[in-house]
């Protein structure tokens, strides 16, 4: 059934139940008057619910005199056989009419059902058949992330190498300066050394000048000291020529 349709049904649903209710309520009432209980007329319904159906065979028949005909009527007995039968068609239509009212209902229901089932199990797959695809790119996705991660490690791998290389070639580099600066280091401790040794020798020889020039000089006044010692020998000399 559509929302359509289910709402109709309730709503002619309710007011039957409505209707019902008002009508057994004024048949309950014309009861306890006992003048006129059998004076209702014809009451005519599509749908009378069993307690009203019940309440209106209860009623007595007509006794005011209003009603009369011509000529006697069937006996009382005759009309409640009557009037049983035709509330038992009655309500035998009334009964056949909700069977198949619900019948339809069930049936409507099942195939919207069936429908909402269809709908349902297309979504599934649908939904399947995405899963699989994601998986699938999800799969391809890992082979291609492991064949980035395997490239990265292999380059990786060879530039560490190569770093390491060149680290080993720099170490070595590192280790001949080293050796050659040591070297460098003893022959200028073997320069300082020699330039020492020739300040010493540069020393010795300016205390030996030194000597030698006082000595020098010492032969220089002793020179003189002849000289003088000559020059009166010479004078002494002359002076005993002229004597």
């Amino acid at each position: 059934m559509t929302g359509y349709r289910a709402a109709a049904h309730e709503r002619f649903d309710t007011l039957a139940k409505n209707i019902n209710k008002q009508i057994y309520k004024f048949v309950q009432q014309h009861k306890e008057r006992a003048s006129d209980e059998g004076c209702l007329g014809v009451l005519s319904m599509c749908f009378p619910s069993a307690e009203l159906i019940h309440n209106i065979i209860q009623l007595k028949p007509c006794t005011c005199g209003h009603g009369e005909g011509p000529g006697p009527g069937p006996e009382p007995n005759q009309h409640l056989n009557q009037n049983h039968q035709h509330l038992d068609r009655i309500q035998n239509q009334h009964l056949d009419r909700i069977q198949n009212q619900h019948l339809d209902q069930h049936l409507n229901q099942n195939q919207h059902l069936d429908r909402i089932q269809n709908q349902h199990l297309n979504q599934n797959q649908h939904l399947d058949r995405i899963q699989n695809q994601h998986l699938n790119q999800n799969q391809h996705l890992d082979k291609i992330q492991n064949q980035h991660l395997d490239h990265n490690h292999q380059h990786l791998d060879r530039t560490l190498n190569q770093h390491l290389k060149q680290n080993q070639h720099l170490d070595r580099i590192q280790n001949q300066h080293l050796t050659q600066n040591q070297h460098l280091d003893k022959i200028q401790n073997q320069h300082l050394n020699q330039n020492h040794h020739l300040d010493r020798i540069q020393n010795q020889h300016l205390n030996q000048n030194q000597h030698l020039g006082r000595i020098q000089n010492q032969h220089l006044n002793q020179n003189q000291h002849l000289d003088k010692i000559q020059n009166q020998h010479l004078n002494q000399n002359k002076h005993l020529d002229r004597i």
